[in-house]
């Protein structure tokens, strides 16, 4: 199935070039968890030794044009220097649009392109796998029409028929609604619903409630998640500030094996960013998160991540620090950096 995605996404591609009236290439490079996937360009030990280096590349494809619109990126992960491994990875999609009310799509990544308003993570500026109308991968079907949005999609990578669902309606720009169902044809099928406020402007409230959140993006696989995210855009003053949250219910994991974590404590996600404008080409961030890990004998990870991002006529570049906590304490630091240029074919 793998094969057959990426000969189809090669040939939908080459058709969708020839006649795209957008064409772009992103590229970025250097070692940055958030910017690149892969690991941060340096890592230090709570006792300050070096653990290793870590670089890589990723190249994007964007090309549009009123019927199709693509996505192709190729990631090259070098993750230890010393060791010499490398990986690469090809994701990408194909969205054809016959009528506008109308999409017919097929990759095996979607990233955020049927993301869920009431599912958006604003800290950490994100979805997770039910935050979508369709799933992460495969091929389905949506309609829009009236401010309501019907998907019917089959992925690509379980073993066994994956089938998802997802639904949602925009009321007059107050309330966006939203229901998805996935893995509907296996046991462990999994149900969410979203509500985002849309009629304060600059203001973001999303919550939602996900049965059977097996996916361990932020919040760890959890039978009964909660996740809410807040913040506010101050316009003018160059500032904004955003919080996530995410818990669990009880502890039980949300794979369908109603197997419990090893401890009575209920898994929890948050994070908190915030962000301001120094000048038009200079921002300065900080990233706060925390999560649970019930299995392990430190239960509390935290991470503070405060970094610069700068843009030029070469790109731009964004340099941190990002450091480690557990509940003993201090527990090492990472050096992330990444160069971002992107420029235009046509």
């Amino acid at each position: 199935m793998k094969k057959i995605l990426s000969f189809v996404l090669a040939a939908a591609l080459f058709g969708t070039s020839v006649f795209a009236q957008s064409i772009s290439i992103t590229n970025t490079f250097g070692g940055d968890d958030d910017n690149i996937g892969t690991e941060d360009f340096l890592q230090f030990g709570k006792k300050g030794e070096r653990e290793d280096i870590s670089v890589g590349d990723r190249i994007q494809l964007d090309v549009a044009s009123e019927k199709i619109d693509a996505r192709v990126r190729l990631d090259l992960d070098i993750t230890k220097i010393n060791g010499k491994e490398s990986t690469t990875r090809l994701r990408g999609y194909v969205n054809f649009k016959p009528w506008d009310w109308v999409s017919l799509y097929g990759g095996n990544s979607l990233f955020s392109k049927f993301g869920i308003k009431g599912a958006y993570l604003a800290a950490v500026d994100d979805y997770t796998c039910y935050g979508k109308l369709s799933d992460n991968d495969g091929f389905g079907l949506l309609f829009n029409l009236a401010g309501v949005k019907l998907s019917a999609s089959v992925g690509a990578t379980s073993k066994y028929f994956d089938l998802n669902f997802g639904a949602s309606y925009e009321i007059a720009e107050f309330l966006d609604l939203a229901i998805i169902a996935q893995n509907v044809a296996e046991k462990q099928i999994s149900i969410g619903g979203y509500v985002s406020l849309l009629s304060v402007e600059n203001f973001t409230a999303n919550l939602g409630y996900v049965f059977n959140h097996a996916d361990t993006d932020y919040l760890l696989s959890t039978q009964h998640a909660i996740l809410l995210s807040l913040g506010y855009d101050f316009g003018d003053t160059g500032f904004s500030l955003y919080a996530d949250f995410g818990t669990g219910l009880n502890n039980v994991k949300g794979d369908g094996s109603n197997d419990k974590y090893s401890k009575t404590g209920v898994p929890i996600f948050a994070a908190l960013s915030a962000t301001y404008g120094v000048t038009e080409n200079v921002a300065v961030n900080v990233l706060a998160q925390a999560n649970t890990t019930p299995e392990e004998a430190d239960c509390l990870t935290m991470s503070i991540y405060p970094n610069i991002e700068v843009s030029t006529v070469a790109g731009s570049f964004v340099l941190g620090a990002r450091v480690f906590f557990n509940e003993n304490g201090y527990n090492g630091i990472n050096v992330p950096f990444s160069w971002k240029y992107k420029f235009k074919i046509k």
